[in-house]
């Protein structure tokens, strides 16, 4: 049997070329994850979450892959006011999406797997927590005033933490 030849019909040769180049790009868009600028992602992200905490974070590593990434080795500094150690330490974080909705544009099914947290909770003198402190300043309460929680950014079923602790000091 001729290998130019499908079903007794000639393949053309611009169509066997085609068909190479085709291959070679899907292939390349397979692994694309793994070309990213993961280096420039990860310090871009303790970039702007330090200063959207107003305290320092470090990733040890991030992975990508086409549904979601990994986060290894996360460090949130207690604020400047605050010592004794992080506020809090993650050996790993995994968030997964769909990648049908990805592919559209949209991040859907959103889970979000935390592997052994250890979380350093302490008082100031005058009371007020190291956790109050993040975002900025601390904002004192006011007698009587109600305020509407946040919304959740996942829902309950979508996070999973596996061990961890939290440490009062």
């Amino acid at each position: 049997m001729n290998g130019d030849r499908l079903g007794g019909m000639r393949i053309p040769r611009w169509a066997k070329g085609g068909a190479a180049v085709l291959a070679v790009l899907g292939l390349a868009l397979a692994a694309l994850p793994w070309w990213m600028p993961t280096g420039w992602i990860k310090s871009r992200i303790e970039r702007e979450a330090t200063a959207a905490l107003g305290t320092k974070v470090s990733i040890g590593s991030l992975s990508l892959f086409w549904t979601g990434a990994e986060i290894r080795d996360l460090r949130i500094e207690n604020p400047p006011s605050f010592t004794g150690g992080p506020l809090l330490e993650l050996p790993g974080l995994r968030a997964s999406v769909a990648l049908a909705g990805l592919l559209q544009g949209r991040i859907e099914d959103l889970s979000v797997v935390i592997d052994r947290p250890s979380v350093r909770l302490s008082a100031s003198p005058a009371g007020a927590w190291n956790v109050q402190s993040l975002g900025g300043a601390a904002v004192p309460s006011t007698p009587g005033l109600q305020t509407k929680a946040p919304a959740a950014p996942l829902p309950p079923g979508r996070i999973r933490i596996t061990g961890g602790t939290v440490t009062l000091a």
